[in-house]
C-alpha cells in the first residue's frame, strides 16, 4: 500500500525543477550569463582553513580508526557551538544536535508531534515545510503574508501545535524584530505551541533590532526550537552540516529526549572530517 499523502503534493519538489530548467537554458544559450535565484547556494569557494581542517581529519583517520561517531555530533563541535552562540543565553551543549543540515531537520521535526497535530506555515513558504508535513499527513494552517503587513507573519487567531517561522525569511527576505518575536512567543505560550525558528541566515543580519537568536528573548526557552546551518555563511552546501537546538526547558520537555532517540534510530551521525571542518 502506497502512502496516499504523496498525492497531496501539488507538484514535484521545486528546486530540481528549477535546476532542470536552468540546465536547459544554459544549453540553449551557452554565452548567456544567468543569475540563479532558485536554491540558496553559495557563490564563493570553500575557505582554505576549512579545507585544511577536513584534509587533516581525513589523514588522521588513516592512522587510527574512528568508526561511527555520536549520532548527535561530536562534543568538540557541540561545545564550540554552545560557547560561541548559546552560553550567553543559558543553554548547554546537550541541547544542541549536529545534523546534515537545516533541510533534513526542518522536514523531520514534525515526527515528534502526533499525527493529528496542526502545523502552521506561511504563504509563501520554504517548500520543505509544506511538503514534508503533507507527506506525513499533518493538517496545515496557512498564514498569508501580505504586502500591506510588510510580509511580516502575524500570529493567527486559530491555534496550532507547531509553527514554522523562517527569519530572515526565505523567500521574502524579511527578518522578524524583537517586538515581532515577542508577539509570537506570547501567542505560543497562550496556545501551548512550539515555534520552529529556521535561523540559517542569521549571520547576514547586522541590525540591533533583529536578535541573533530567539533565545535572546524572555520566554523563548519554553516555546522555541532553533535550526541553524553552516551552509550559507561557511559555504557548506555541498558538505552538509548544521544543528538544531532543543532546550530541556520547553513546555514539552520530552522533545529533547525524543529528538535524541529519533536521530539514534534514523542516523549514524555526520562524518568526522566534516565536523572538523565545521569546527574550523
Amino acid at each position: 500500500m502506497l502512502n496516499s499523502h504523496f498525492q497531496k503534493l501539488q507538484t514535484a519538489y521545486i528546486f530540481p525543477i528549477i535546476e532542470k530548467k536552468l540546465a536547459q537554458l544554459q544549453k540553449e544559450h551557452p554565452n548567456q550569463k544567468v543569475h540563479n535565484l532558485g536554491v540558496g547556494d553559495v557563490s564563493l569557494p570553500l575557505a582554505p582553513k576549512v579545507a585544511e581542517a577536513i584534509c587533516a581529519a581525513v589523514q588522521e583517520m588513516t592512522k587510527e580508526s574512528r568508526g561511527y561517531g555520536p549520532c548527535g555530533g561530536y562534543d568538540f563541535l557541540k561545545e564550540a557551538i554552545c560557547e560561541n552562540e548559546y552560553t550567553q543565553f543559558g543553554l548547554t551543549a546537550d541541547e544542541i544536535f549536529v545534523s546534515d543540515g537545516a533541510n533534513a531537520d526542518a522536514s523531520c521535526i514534525q515526527e515528534l508531534f502526533d499525527e493529528k497535530s496542526i502545523v502552521a506555515i506561511t504563504d509563501p513558504t520554504y517548500p520543505v515545510y509544506r511538503d514534508a508535513n503533507l507527506i506525513a499527513g499533518k493538517k496545515l494552517l496557512t498564514i498569508p503574508l501580505s504586502e500591506e503587513e510588510g510580509f511580516i507573519p502575524r500570529p493567527p487567531k486559530e491555534r496550532a501545535d507547531l509553527v514554522y517561522l523562517c527569519t530572515p525569511c526565505n523567500p521574502t527576505g524579511i527578518a522578524l524584530n524583537r517586538k515581532d518575536l515577542e508577539e509570537w512567543i506570547a501567542w505560543a505560550q497562550a496556545n501551548r505551541a512550539i515555534l520552529l525558528i529556521d535561523n540559517v541566515y542569521n549571520v547576514f543580519v547586522s541590525s540591533d533590532e533583529i536578535p541573533s537568536s530567539i533565545y535572546a528573548l524572555d520566554g523563548a526557552h519554553e516555546v522555541a526550537i532553533e535550526i541553524r546551518s553552516f551552509s550559507k555563511w561557511a559555504g557548506f552546501t555541498g558538505l552538509r552540516c548544521g544543528y538544531t537546538v532543543i532546550t530541556k526547558t520547553l513546555h514539552l520537555p520530552e522533545l529533547n529526549g525524543l529528538w535524541q532517540k529519533r536521530i539514534d534510530i534514523k542516523t549514524n551521525g555526520i562524518s568526522y572530517p566534516i565536523q572538523k571542518g565545521a569546527l574550523a
